[in-house]
């Protein structure tokens, strides 16, 4: 269970030392304080890293019944300490604060025992609550996110036998694999079978600046940049206690790779314009298509020191042409998906077809194929069966787009790659928005990407459509 962060309100300096040790005891991080007041000022900057509040049921500045009702709705379980004669009238207001929510109410004098079996019980609880309420979304989610786990191929089975094992610790994790092999859903298989209670929270390194990315990352304070006009939480908060998943991190820059080691060491930050650290619980899993060997010096995009502290454990995920007897199953769940997107019947591939299919070596991988079979279902969804013929055909295609482009009318290297990418993703994205109907929205889910990249890409491009 990941260490719960506890905070203690307790005017009696003698009692807020008591507890503090008894707790420490049951090796539990706490806060204390000596009034509500502090207390809240702490909550304005911290309260997504508090999971349990311990308070005195008689404090001067607040009733109990009124500190109730300040923690509506948040997701902080407060346990009430306080004196008792035990009369009738005290009994019915102690019933009515944790009928209203309280967790428990301690007694006075509490002894070390009692503290900690209440706080190891709420903590349990809290625990199961929220591991039903993510499973209860991964059952309703899982189905669209495990299309690249999907085959019985031995190199597969190899994969899912990692992450079994990687689920069983809470050590960095670093994902191995070409772009589209489906880095982020073994992540997410990863964090679903894991004991972490918090959100999974991925977040592409390639897709930010330096400066967008620390502030996404560690989050920032009002005027810490131009247009930062509020405090914003930064992703390690948003992931405490649960998995924070950086794709791509070998596209950080060198000096951000730095300030996120220093991280890792320690799991310490600070906001961008902030002088104060924070401490978060984050298990992180990082993916990258850049491998740096053992004993290397730094490679031109990933520093070996970072390399090392994230690959406690590693996992390649093989890129489809080392799984090529996945490719039937896999072909089965996309015109499955297609079916779902068209609500009506399309065609069914054929076992000539699919053996041709079997025989490409699919560079962008499980992406490609995927946006392979939804061409294919929806270009001959006409038909009942897809043949050979067609396969070859779409390939055929493919193939000649792809040795259209005349070179002998750049002037040098750069200039020739940039037109190549700006005529694919011309063609490709004209394709997907046609498809869509012109929603972005729409082609970005398809794609995998963030429709803000998307769009910005197609103003880049100067497209029209509908």
């Amino acid at each position: 269970m990941p260490r719960a962060v506890i905070a203690v309100i307790e005017p009696d300096a003698d009692l807020r030392t008591a507890l503090e040790e008894h707790l420490a005891a049951g090796s539990y991080k706490t806060r204390s304080f000596s009034s509500f007041g502090a207390f809240e000022t702490f909550m304005e900057n911290e309260s997504l890293l508090t999971d349990l509040v311990i308070a005195s049921a008689e404090l001067k500045e607040i009733e109990p019944e009124k500190l109730l009702k300040k923690f509506d709705g948040k997701d902080i379980s407060l346990i009430f300490t306080g004196r008792s004669s035990g009369t009738r009238e005290e009994l019915q207001r102690i019933v009515s604060l944790i009928r209203d929510g309280a967790a428990d109410f301690l007694v006075r004098p509490v002894d070390g025992v009692t503290l900690l079996s209440a706080v190891h019980r709420v903590m349990k609880m809290r625990m199961l609550e929220e591991r039903v309420g993510r499973l209860e979304n991964q059952v309703l989610n899982f189905s669209s996110e495990s299309s690249g786990l999907i085959g019985s191929s031995s190199a597969l089975k190899k994969v899912l036998e990692e992450l079994d094992k990687a689920a069983g610790t809470d050590l960095p994790i670093l994902i191995f694999g070409e772009t589209g092999v489906g880095k982020e859903l073994v992540a997410r298989e990863i964090h679903r079978r894991s004991r972490r209670t918090g959100e999974f929270v991925p977040i592409n390194a390639a897709s930010l600046g330096q400066n967008l990315f620390e502030a996404e990352l560690f989050g920032y304070e009002p005027g810490a940049f131009t247009g930062a006009k509020g405090r914003k939480n930064g992703l390690v908060e948003i992931a405490n206690h649960g998995t924070l998943f950086l794709d791509e991190i070998a596209e950080l820059p060198k000096d951000v790779q730095a300030r996120f080691l220093r991280f890792l060491d320690d799991g310490r930050f600070r906001r961008l314009g902030g002088i104060r650290e924070i401490e978060t619980d984050v298990r992180v899993i990082a993916a990258t298509n850049c491998k740096v060997a053992p004993g290397e010096k730094d490679s031109e995009e990933f520093r070996t020191d970072l390399y090392y502290r994230l690959s406690a454990f590693a996992i390649y995920v093989p890129p489809l042409r080392e799984r090529l007897e996945d490719i039937s199953e896999l072909v089965e769940y996309f015109r499955d998906a297609a079916i779902k997107n068209a609500h009506g019947k399309l065609p069914a591939f054929s076992e000539s077809a699919l053996g041709i299919m079997k025989k490409l070596t699919w560079p962008g991988n499980i992406r490609e194929l995927k946006n392979f079979v939804f061409r294919a279902v929806f270009t001959f969804a006409e038909q009942e069966m897809i043949e050979d013929r067609a396969i070859e055909k779409l390939t055929s295609q493919k193939n000649d787009e792809k040795t259209k482009f005349d070179f002998s009318k750049t002037s040098g290297y750069l200039e020739s790659k940039k037109n190549v990418l700006d005529d694919f993703d011309r063609k490709f994205l004209s394709e997907i928005l046609k498809r869509h109907n012109g929603n972005i929205s729409s082609a970005a889910r398809e794609m995998e990407l963030d429709r803000k990249t998307i769009a910005n890409r197609i103003k880049e491009l100067n497209l029209k459509y509908d």
